[in-house]
């Protein structure tokens, strides 16, 4: 498999635990899912992939400063989220705060 590939490489520890919050059901996928979860106040965390349009990376930050919720930056592509998920999508909402913790956690010490 080319080194570009989605699941070319091991997954690391945030593409983990999207996973389990996959099958936990405590993940909302794509902007409309996310901000309904944002509404209801179901919303730990605010993630978005670092390949999401401009426009989709903006409308994020204006709801995490809205909501006084934490947004992360993921390092995985949108094609490695299609991959881990099962869907193509930008942007993404905890609603375990355990598990957004621990994915917050995560990016921050990935920049390290």
């Amino acid at each position: 498999m080319p080194a570009n590939e989605p699941g070319s490489r091991k997954p690391g520890r945030t593409a983990q635990l999207l996973s389990l919050c996959l099958r936990a059901g405590k993940l909302a996928m794509g902007f409309d899912p996310v901000k309904e979860a944002v509404l209801k106040g179901k919303a730990c965390l605010l993630a978005a992939s670092l390949h999401a349009s401009q426009n989709t990376r903006e409308r994020m930050r204006v709801l995490a400063e809205e909501h006084r919720l934490p947004l992360v930056f993921l390092n995985e592509t949108l094609d490695d989220l299609w991959y881990i998920l099962g869907k193509r999508v930008g942007v993404l909402c905890v609603t375990d705060s355990a598990l957004g913790q621990k994915i917050a956690l995560e990016q921050e010490q990935s920049l390290c």
